[in-house]
């Protein structure tokens, strides 16, 4: 899989199961790995696995996940700000986070403030009111 990206993206929306992921994290670096985990309506949005969001936190920290897309589906698209509640749970993984869902510039600026370094945009961007140049 590899041979044509240089990253992929482990989505929890289509993850079948812990064992899943497990095999791409010995068959993989680390490093060449992201996991988006899928919230909406602050749980754990996935097809397959009966976790709870906490529960699939500690199995990020047990396989040491090294970049993590926290991705608040339920606003993507809305341009109203970072989720405060999701962002303060993954905490303690903040300098692996990569986060997503409703930003704008304003709170591209909390973020940083915060000390996330990388997020996830769209509709600002298409919209304009965030420029990258």
């Amino acid at each position: 899989m590899l041979d044509f990206a240089y990253k992929i993206i482990v989505a929890t929306e289509t993850l079948d199961s812990i064992e899943e992921l497990e095999k791409i994290f010995a068959k993989y670096p680390k490093e060449r790995i992201i996991i988006s985990v899928d919230v909406k309506d602050n749980e754990l949005f996935c097809k397959n696995l009966d976790l709870t969001l906490n529960e699939f936190k500690n199995v990020l920290i047990d396989i040491d996940a090294s970049q993590i897309i926290l991705l608040d589906i339920s606003s993507v698209g809305t341009s109203k700000g970072y989720n405060e509640k999701l962002l303060n749970e993954f905490e303690d993984l903040k300098n692996r986070l990569i986060i997503g869902g409703g930003l704008n510039k304003e709170s591209i600026d909390e973020l940083e403030k915060l000390g996330i370094k990388k997020v996830l945009v769209g509709t600002g961007l298409h919209s304009g009111d965030i420029s990258i140049i």
